[in-house]
């Protein structure tokens, strides 16, 4: 098959023009295909929908914990994010996240199982820290990579069957 070389340089170049990016804390190898400000602007629409989906608590001594062990974590984080920490109102639901761009959210169910100060700032630590080693880029640029490469196998699948005129009119 005379055009597979081509198909293959094309994703090869690709691929070695992707950004690839280094874990400042691990010193890990990553994929990023995304820039900061589109990873920002999704993290930003993501938080909306998540803040409307369930109530935000202002000024309870809860959302005030979270608030003030967001800011400790997000001065020792070094990054200079748009930081937002806000708790909402899901008793049933035992969990947190960080997006892109430091939108942070705590559901009110973690608070049982956290107990107290300490315990918030670990989850809170953790849920940070895929927001600054670009954990969400990350997999949404291995999805990409993936998605590319069974495309370009489709591709060469369905080469296979033409001949080799019709190859070099495809390619």
């Amino acid at each position: 098959m005379k055009s597979t070389p081509s198909l293959l340089s094309t994703i090869s170049l690709a691929l070695s023009l992707s950004g690839c990016g280094t874990v400042g804390e691990t010193g890990r190898s990553q994929l990023l295909l995304f820039n900061d400000p589109q990873m920002t602007q999704m993290g930003v629409q993501a938080y909306e929908e998540a803040s409307k989906e369930y109530p935000v608590v202002k000024g309870t001594p809860e959302a005030q914990m979270v608030e003030r062990i967001g800011q400790k974590i997000a001065k020792a984080s070094g990054r200079d994010f748009a930081w937002e920490f806000r708790l909402l109102n899901a008793p049933e639901v035992v969990n947190a996240f960080c997006l892109p761009g430091g939108k942070v959210a705590v559901y009110t169910g973690i608070l049982k199982v956290t107990q107290n100060e300490d315990g918030l700032a670990a989850v809170m630590g953790h849920e940070v820290a895929h927001a600054t080693s670009n954990h969400g880029n990350e997999r949404m640029s291995q999805g990409s990579a993936a998605n590319f490469g069974l495309q370009a196998a489709d591709q060469v699948a369905g080469l296979a069957g033409l001949s080799e005129t019709a190859q070099t009119v495809v390619m």
